[in-house]
């Protein structure tokens, strides 16, 4: 009978500390989704991108004209790859926003036909378009890891805001 005993208290410990530890990963839980809700919206790749100045560099737009890193005026960056399917839905809004000074940069590496012209057609509104090779000049040297990666300037080339969605970044740095 004793043994019973000893075996009903420990598994009545055994339950308790269960319950402690289940409602303590609750709290956090909680608190965790509230920082979530409430949070500035800014992952760690972009909280990196912060603060970066626009490399140098000389590209051709597809249309021709000389595209450079040196600009007087605020501007969004959009960094975008056709091998992306909700790049194609992110490179469409960027090419409706209302910044006049947009440039697009997309990497075609890898991407069948098909992709290349849809995202080229998704960016058909924009201002200025630069499709990078392979190895890409700008892309690397901002420290682009993910896509579509869309950022807002100031005047001498500091990124200011990032995120990966138009809407996230509308009405930043203007």
């Amino acid at each position: 009978m004793a043994i019973l005993g000893a075996a009903v208290v420990v598994l009545a410990v055994v339950v308790l500390l269960n319950l402690l530890i289940t409602f303590a990963v609750l709290r956090r839980l909680r608190s965790h989704e509230s920082l979530l809700a409430g949070g500035s919206g800014v992952s760690d790749s972009d909280a990196e991108l912060l603060g970066r100045t626009l490399p140098e560099f000389d590209a051709v737009s597809t249309a021709g004209a000389a595209v450079t890193n040196t600009s007087d005026t605020a501007r969004m960056v959009g960094f975008f790859s056709a091998t992306c399917a909700p790049c194609r839905d992110q490179a469409a809004a960027f090419a409706v926003h209302d910044d006049p000074n947009r440039v697009a940069f997309v990497l075609m590496e890898g991407a069948p036909e098909a992709d290349r012209d849809a995202i080229l057609a998704a960016l058909a509104g924009s201002p200025t378009v630069v499709v990078e090779p392979a190895s890409t000049q700008v892309t690397e040297a901002m420290g682009v890891r993910s896509f579509p990666q869309i950022l807002q300037l100031d005047a001498t080339g500091v990124v200011v805001s990032a995120g990966h969605s138009v809407r996230a970044l509308a009405g930043t740095g203007r």
